[in-house]
């Protein structure tokens, strides 16, 4: 039966190991993320001939976290979960259309089957969700273009709940076919999991959700360093940060918003966490142009 059935069982194989990555990677642990992202605020600061000062928040946290190439790979598996799940899907919806119509009797409902989980995992990869939700639009095609542009992953939960349905039909023909083979019985218990599973999918987001400790973290932290910078180059650092934390996906915030942030705390900074700038910039000076004696 294995030999017969070699693309079902890689189907069964791929599926089962793209549901691992959002079970291991689904949530970020709020201390890596906060360490990944300060990181990489520390490394556009310095791309900016920003000074860090050592004892600062943000360069201690920075020399805690140390990337590896591993780092790499795991980083992008937390940035991206639902992404690498549909991309498996994908793949195991091909190969389910390829075994349902590459028999010597043709069994049409597994190739819809897989014709249903390639679309919806295209869809979930490769369409963007909305940054921001918007509210209901007043004409009916415009509030359903909405509706899938919000939460991408609400398409491709209805069209793998659909394939739970060609599923069951196709574990119904095995056994109609073949009553002695009872590998039928596989397909009824992944189609009524998968039920489950669907559910969950599509009332999920595409992207990492932070914690609000981790945006107030990192707020704090480049506070610290724009307030340690002469006046007249606060400003701009302030502009500069906010659209580079724009720029991180899991955030999930704008830059006026972080503008605004920022602004408050360097004019109202915490004694225990943010250095004020008067303190600073008797200690921090602009690094002048080196010559030779």
């Amino acid at each position: 039966m294995y030999n017969n059935n070699r693309a079902s069982a890689f189907t069964g194989l791929a599926w089962g190991v793209g549901g691992l990555v959002p079970a291991f990677y689904g949530k970020e642990p709020a201390k890596h993320q906060l360490g990944r992202l300060s990181h990489q605020l520390g490394d556009f600061l310095s791309s900016q001939a920003v000074a860090i000062p050592p004892t600062s928040e943000l360069a201690t946290t920075h020399l805690r976290f140390k990337p590896s190439t591993l780092d790499g790979v795991q980083n992008f598996l937390y940035t991206h979960p639902s992404q690498m799940l549909n991309a498996v899907y994908a793949i195991g919806g091909t190969t389910l259309m390829y075994s349902g119509l590459n028999r010597a009797k043709p069994d049409y409902n597994e190739a819809r089957s897989g014709g249903l989980v390639t679309t919806g995992g295209l869809i979930g990869l490769l369409l963007p969700e909305a940054k921001h939700t918007s509210e209901k639009l007043e004409k009916k095609t415009d509030s359903w273009f909405q509706w899938a542009m919000d939460k991408p992953l609400r398409i491709s939960g209805l069209l793998y709940s659909l394939n739970n349905i060609t599923l069951t039909l196709s574990a119904f023909n095995e056994r109609a076919a073949n009553p002695a083979n009872s590998s039928y019985y596989l397909k009824l218990l992944t189609a009524g999991s998968y039920v489950v599973a669907n559910h969950f999918l599509g009332s999920s987001s595409k992207e990492q959700v932070t914690d609000t400790s981790t945006l107030e973290a990192l707020e704090r932290m480049a506070a610290e360093i724009i307030a340690a910078q002469p006046a007249h180059m606060q400003e701009g650092l302030i502009a500069q940060v906010s659209e580079f934390l724009t720029a991180c996906p899991e955030l999930k915030s704008d830059a006026a918003t972080l503008s605004a942030q920022l602004h408050q705390r360097i004019a109202q900074p915490h004694a225990d966490k943010t250095i004020s700038a008067a303190m600073w910039q008797g200690t921090v000076q602009p690094s002048a142009p080196s010559r030779n004696v």
